[in-house]
Order: structure tokens, then sequence, then C-alpha cells
């Protein structure tokens, strides 16, 4: 008896330490997802990944850690262990939805467009009309050139109850990239229209209102009163071309007289902005059998804009004469606070092969006043260029105004004068342009 007892005392202890381990394991487990998500929720992505390779290590059955790992690794852009992790489970499920949502975004990010459109439509045959399906395959289709196609399935989107701002928002771009601005306008003001504060849709309807495929100032007057009382007058005619709004290619024709003598010039400046944010320029000005002007002038620089922050750019410019060469090297700084409200601060150094160097610095300041119009007001400061005085600091102070008649039609006016060794300068100009 003693003996029977004895040996349903070992095997009751065997069974207690076995659950009891069996329990541990499983409260192991449930520690590790509770910090993987308190990790997640606190966008602390690297120890959330690490908890959830923990729960994997010890229960490789479990597909949901599965999914939600392989997200937050395509969130780090570990693309190929994300996508390893969701062949695990397609393997083991062929039918789990999250998974193929997952994959499908996965390799669209990553360019495989045609695999990714391919996981889209099998995700909605058997999530049919999930909007998030749809709007996740009309991306991809949009990405993949196929635009059509993309207004289509954000259309269906937004008829099956699709987040109705993300939804325009994307179908505005895909308007945009067919060259119809007046539907991406429409979509963005409708947006306006639900958020007013939406900053994307803000962005690009000042981008549709700025960019125009054509631009054409016929007639830039300018007339300069010097301290001797001689008259400059300047005439200048433009063109600009924005091809595919990646480019901005501007020709330039300008004739300038002063007392008996004349200069004409041609002018070419191209701009690359391809890049968001980024603009990258260059510029060539030539004066064939220049009186007064170089007859070479050079322009690079390069800008760009860290989100709606700040805007920081450097230019390198000269002014190539026969027996000398002006340099002059801009760094800048620029901050946006509306579509035309910004205020600006340039420094300038020059030098000349001859030797002589001087330095300004210059202060500008845009304002907005009613819609699409805007005032300006510059200062600048620093050593005499032209008259190579290191002893004279020159002041210059321009102003003006520009007015908006239409979205296509636009002119202004402006006054400027400059103190210079031999008095005060004043300059007039006037501009007018069209956009289409």
């Amino acid at each position: 008896m003693r003996k029977a007892c004895r040996g349903i005392s070992v095997v009751l202890i065997f069974v207690f330490c076995m659950t009891g381990t069996l329990l541990f394991g499983q409260e192991d487990i449930d520690r590790f997802i509770e910090r993987g998500l308190r990790f997640e929720r606190e966008g602390n992505l690297e120890e959330a990944v690490k908890s959830y390779e923990e729960v994997i290590a010890r229960d490789p059955e479990n597909v949901m850690i599965m999914i939600r790992l392989a997200k937050i690794l395509s969130w780090q852009n570990k693309f190929d262990r994300a996508l390893e992790l969701l062949e695990q489970v397609l393997t083991k499920l062929p039918d789990s939805e999250e998974a193929l949502f997952r994959k499908a975004q996965i390799t669209s990010w990553k360019g495989e467009y045609e695999e990714s459109i391919a996981l889209y439509r099998r995700f909605l045959e058997l999530k049919e009309n999930d909007p998030n399906g749809m709007i996740g395959l009309a991306r991809v289709l949009f990405w993949s050139g196929r635009y059509d196609e993309a207004i289509q399935q954000f259309e269906n989107a937004l008829a099956h109850g699709a987040d109705e701002v993300e939804a325009r928002i994307e179908l505005g771009k895909v308007y945009l990239a067919l060259h119809d601005k007046k539907k991406a306008k429409e979509e963005f003001e409708t947006v306006l229209a639900m958020e007013p504060d939406n900053r994307e849709a803000q962005r690009f309807l000042k981008g549709i209102r700025l960019e125009k495929t054509y631009e054409f100032a016929p007639v830039n007057a300018r007339i300069n009163v010097y301290p001797d009382s001689s008259v400059g007058v300047t005439f200048r005619s433009e063109f600009v071309y924005h091809p595919q709004n990646r480019w901005d290619l501007l020709f330039g024709f300008e004739h300038e007289m002063l007392h008996e003598m004349r200069d004409t010039s041609l002018s070419f400046t191209g701009v690359y902005r391809g890049v968001t944010d980024l603009y990258l320029r260059a510029g060539l000005v030539a004066t064939p059998a220049a009186s007064f002007s170089p007859f070479l002038e050079t322009d690079l620089g390069i800008s760009y804009t860290f989100g709606s922050i700040l805007g920081a750019g450097l230019s390198f410019e000269s002014d190539i004469y026969e027996d000398e060469t002006l340099f002059a090297i801009i760094p800048e700084i620029r901050k946006d606070f509306t579509d035309l409200t910004w205020v600006g601060l340039k420094y300038y150094y020059y030098f000349y092969t001859t030797g002589y160097t001087a330095s300004r610095i210059e202060l500008m300041l845009n304002l907005e006043y009613m819609e699409q119009n805007d005032l300006f007001v510059k200062a600048v400061y620093g050593g005499d260029v032209e008259t190579r005085d290191p002893a004279r600091r020159v002041f210059d102070f321009a102003t003006g105004i520009s007015v908006s008649l239409t979205d296509q039609i636009e002119t202004s006016l402006s006054f400027a004068w400059v103190e210079t060794l031999y008095g005060r300068s004043s300059e007039i100009s006037w501009s007018s342009y069209i956009r289409w």
C-alpha cells in the first residue's frame, strides 16, 4: 500500500512540475508580448523587435506576432527579414488576410509593383471591397504609371468608405501626374474644406498656383538715375518653361542703355527640382561686344528646405570682364511662414582677381496681403564693390509691390535707392507676367 501511495505521489509531483513549467512558459511569452506592445506604443521599435523575437523563439507558431514583427521591421526598412516572416505565415495560412496585406505593402515599397498588385488583388478577393486594400492597390497602380486604373481604384475606395482625406490627397497626386491641374485643385480644395489645416493639401495647392507650364514676361523695364543725373534704361523679356514640373528653364533677352553705350545680353538658367525640397541651379549670361557689362556671367547654386522649418542655400557667381573677373560666394537662409510671407538673410563675399575683396549682408522680408498679392522690403549693407573703395560702405534699400490680377496675370512695381561713393542712385522697375 505504501509503495502504491509512493508511486502515485511521484506521478502527481511529475504532473505538477510539468504543468507548472507549461504555465511558466506561457506567462513568459505573455510577458514578452506585453513588453513588445508597450515599446511599440512608446515608439521604441528596437526594443519592440527584441521582445517579439523572444516570443517567436519560444512560440514559433505564433503567427499574429510574426505579422506584427514583420510590420515593425518594414517600418525600419528591414524588408527581407519582414518578408521572410510573412512567407512563413502564408505557408501555414495561405489565406491570411493580414499577411497578404503586409506583404503587398512591403513589396510595393521595394518597387516590386507587379507582385504587389497581385497580392493586393488576392487580398481583395478574400476581403472584398476593403477600402484600405483598394487604396493600397490604387497607390501601387499610380506608382507603376497605370494612372487610369489608379483613379478607378481610388474612386472605388471612396465609394466603400475609405478615409476621404487620404484618398483625395492621393487622387490629387494622380491628376497632377496627368497634368490635369484643374481636377487636382478640386481634390485638394475638397480636402481643405474638410480639414482647413491640412498641410499636405495646402502645399500641393500652393504648388498648383505657383507652378505653371509656361511663363512669359513680355516687357520688364528698369530706369536708373545716377548721382551725375545720367539715366540708364533696361528692357528685358523672359520666357520660362517648366517641363514635367521637374525643371525650370529660363531664357532671357536684355537690352541696356547708358549714355551713348548699349549692351545686349542673352541668358539661360536651368533649375532642377526633381528631388523634393532640393533645388539645383546653373545659369549663364553672355554679352557679345560688351561696353560696360561683363561679357560673361555664370551662376551655380544649391538650396534645400528642411521640411517647414528652414531653407538654406549656397551660390557661386562670377562676372568676367576683359581684364579681370569678379567672384561672389553667397550663403543664405530663409524661413517661410505662408505661401508668400517669408524672411531671408544672405551674406555676400566678393573678390576680384586683381586682389580687392568686399562683403555685404542682405535682409529681405516678403509679406502677403489679401490673397495672392505681396510686397517686399530689402536692405543691403556692405563694402562698395563697383568703386572698390575699402573705406566706403554701401547701403541699398528697395521696396516693391506685386498684384495678381488673375491666376494667369501678375504685375509688379518696385523702387530702390543705393548710397554710393558718389551719392545716391535711384531705380524704378516695372514688370508684367503671364502664366499658363
